[in-house]
């Protein structure tokens, strides 16, 4: 009965032994927060992809955008492709960011064989991925890793949106080593056109997050170099709660108000910048 109790304990020591350090080989997408952006890390750890410094290997990521500037609530191909001869197993990850790095944008699954989305949680709550599927590790064509989607770009003017991702050349071979870890990052900006119509109606103004119980981010542009007042008035009691004020460059402006001490309701937001003035309904949630 020894026997076999010792000879039951040995050989659970050696698939113990075996099995130590393999991961499962069929992984069906990055672990969120691995793009490289700000706020993020890589793959490039322990129990994921280890064994080489990121962007040290010979491979080829790129960002593929189909066009140089982007348009309110217009829709674009994006291609992100990692390209390496002798590599069997491709993986990436990609988050887009507007200049106050806050997600922006939709994606668009178009091969769902091949990709998916993520919705963040936790630290990455807010913020959404897209992804490959265990058949997209799985190479386009020989040593190339290859994904398409889209993006819708925002309703309202978010500055320079970037897009920042991460992609895996993997061995294939189930443990943490010989992968290699690329990074990149693709900046785009509003159409030309679109800026203009925002600073010639006013001044785009928006507000975020609304309702809001703690910091209220305002974002308004202004065509030229003006001095700016901006003032919450509680609609109840017809009160100013807040005022700011402001010496303004000409271009897109970011400002905050603290709004964890006043009273819940409906307040104006009002924001005048030399000659134009524009205000916008904001809720205080407590």
């Amino acid at each position: 009965m020894k026997n076999r109790i010792l000879l039951l304990f040995m050989l659970v020591s050696v698939v113990a032994m075996l099995t130590s350090g393999v991961r499962d080989i069929t992984s069906n997408a990055a672990p969120l927060g691995s793009t490289g952006a700000p706020g993020e890390n890589t793959c490039a750890k322990s129990t994921c992809h280890t064994g080489s410094s990121i962007n040290s290997g010979k491979a080829l990521l790129d960002i593929s955008f189909n066009n140089t500037t982007y348009q309110p609530n217009e829709t674009y191909n994006i291609t992100v492709s990692l390209q390496q001869t002798d590599i069997q197993r491709f993986g990436f990850q990609l988050l887009a960011l507007n200049s106050d790095n806050e997600n922006t944008g939709i994606f668009i699954i178009t091969d769902s064989t091949r990709t998916q989305t993520q919705e963040g949680i936790g630290v990455y709550e807010g913020r959404n991925y897209i992804t490959y599927k265990y058949a997209g590790t799985e190479p386009y064509f020989s040593g190339l890793g290859r994904w398409t989607f889209q993006w819708k770009a925002p309703a309202t003017y978010q500055g320079d949106v970037t897009f920042y991702a991460a992609a895996v050349a993997a061995n294939n071979d189930a443990t943490d080593f010989g992968d290699t870890v690329y990074t990149k990052q693709v900046s785009i900006q509003a159409a030309v056109t679109w800026v203009k119509k925002v600073t010639s109606n006013q001044l785009g103004i928006n507000v975020f997050p609304n309702p809001t119980a703690s910091i209220l981010h305002i974002r308004y542009v202004v065509s030229k170099q003006s001095d700016t007042q901006i003032t919450l008035t509680n609609l109840l009691t017809q009160k100013i709660s807040a005022s700011v004020f402001r010496a303004d460059n000409a271009g897109e402006q970011n400002a905050t108000i603290d709004v964890s001490q006043m009273s819940g309701g409906i307040y104006l937001l009002t924001v005048v910048s030399g000659d134009k003035m524009e205000t916008q309904k904001v809720m205080i949630a407590k």
